[in-house]
């Protein structure tokens, strides 16, 4: 093994002991991974090995379903080196490992070559799902995505979020807040009594990181990243007026030969059921209530 690909296998998933070296050992293939947690589910589409240069259209995250009802539509990672040409999403590069031996959990890493021993740089994404009790309306996703440079040479590294929510299934959602400091991050969506937020709750990195935001409505941000032009977000950081809204986060860095960056994120969906909803729920309880009495 490189002393990547070993340091990796120990730093992806050594806290939950979920992923044996075996795994890294070989190239990996591409996967849809739905990931269940109590009242959750969150669907993936990592990509083929590579998906092929140019618009990114359906790759990442593509669902989010709490107690039945769909949020997400879309949120994904874009990455630059240098400001010469566009963006690409990253499982343009190779998908050199993946792992989802437990339900409510994804890890996946992509490098710049077929295996983890040739690649000189990695993009890796790990993801936790945890669903609330059924009828809570909540569900909450921590992702932890880190970006390792081994190319022997310094890389200047524009790293994007995007994320398309259509909060209570409908496309049309009412506001977006979003902040940004230098290590620190935050998004705000809300439909009625919908809402998700977004924190960013730690940036490790070995220099400067400046960091910007983007919220517009539905498909400006996204034809930005897949236009094949460097793209530097607008720092628009607020919309009032109801639409189908997106908001994206922006990442820029240099990292030097063996050097990592590092973001830790948490993503929180809650809800308050319509009245129809919660006299389903009181009456499953009523029924409940009435079951235990005659035991």
């Amino acid at each position: 093994m490189s002393r990547f690909h070993a340091r990796k296998c120990a730093y992806l998933f050594s806290a939950a002991s979920l992923l044996s070296g075996l795994l890294f050992s070989a190239p990996a293939s591409a996967d849809v991974v739905v990931l269940t947690s109590n009242n959750s589910t969150a669907t993936f589409n990592t990509g083929a090995n590579p998906s092929p240069p140019g618009p990114s259209l359906t790759t990442g995250q593509t669902s989010w379903f709490v107690d039945g009802v769909s949020h997400l539509k879309r949120q994904w990672f874009w990455y630059r080196v240098g400001d010469v040409s566009g963006e690409s999403a990253i499982d343009t590069l190779f998908q050199t490992a993946i792992d989802t031996s437990v339900p409510n959990q994804l890890g996946v890493q992509y490098g710049n070559a077929p295996t983890a021993d040739a690649s000189t740089f990695f993009v890796t994404l790990t993801a936790t799902l945890s669903g609330g009790s059924p009828g809570s309306f909540t569900s909450d996703l921590e992702e932890t995505i880190e970006i390792d440079n081994f190319t022997g040479s310094p890389m200047a590294v524009r790293f994007f979020q995007y994320a398309d929510f259509d909060l209570s299934g409908t496309p049309i959602d009412q506001t977006v807040n979003l902040a940004a400091g230098a290590l620190t991050a935050s998004a705000t969506q809300t439909d009625g009594d919908t809402s998700i937020g977004e924190t960013v709750t730690a940036i490790t990195a070995p220099g400067a990181v400046v960091t910007r935001v983007e919220a517009n409505n539905f498909p400006n941000t996204l034809n930005s990243l897949n236009d094949g032009s460097p793209t530097t977000l607008s720092n628009v950081s607020t919309i009032g007026t109801p639409g189908d809204l997106t908001w994206a986060f922006e990442w820029a860095f240099t990292l030097n030969d063996g050097e990592s960056f590092t973001l830790q994120k948490d993503k929180l969906i809650t809800s308050v059921p319509e009245p129809t909803s919660m006299g389903m729920l009181s009456l499953f309880g009523l029924a409940a209530l009435r079951r235990r009495r005659q035991a």
